[in-house]
């Protein structure tokens, strides 16, 4: 009797600890999600979301780029459209900032390739 009552503690400890490292994974995977730019739609919005932006902005243009962007390259870029606005003293942040933005982010992203090594 207390060998089957062991085994049955047992088993349910083994749920219980299985259970709960699914929902760390899970948790995990949703931060790794956020951080890392998979949902590339919701990063753009995500990294702007404190950002005054002008009429001009248009989010999607970014979103829906074919270059390959990381989390960190889209807020490397919004980060930068930002003090764009910032060091021209303006309040909000424009589409032409953007659009200079990317094309310094795409420059020193390019800049630390090594010749000859294909992406």
């Amino acid at each position: 009797m207390g060998i089957v009552f062991f085994i049955v503690i047992a088993n349910f400890l083994v749920f219980e600890i299985a259970y709960e490292y699914l929902v760390f994974m899970r948790t995990m995977l949703e931060l790794l999600n956020r951080l890392d730019g998979f949902d590339s739609r919701g990063d753009v919005k995500i990294h702007t979301f404190r950002m005054a932006l002008a009429d001009d902005v248009n989010l999607e243009e970014f979103a829906m780029t074919k270059d390959e962007f990381s989390g960190a390259d889209i807020k490397a870029i919004c980060t930068e459209a930002g003090l764009l606005a910032l060091r021209e003293h303006r309040m909000k942040v424009t589409h032409a900032d953007f659009k200079k933005a990317k094309e310094k982010v795409m420059f020193k992203k390019q800049e630390g390739v090594p010749e000859g090594l294909y992406m």
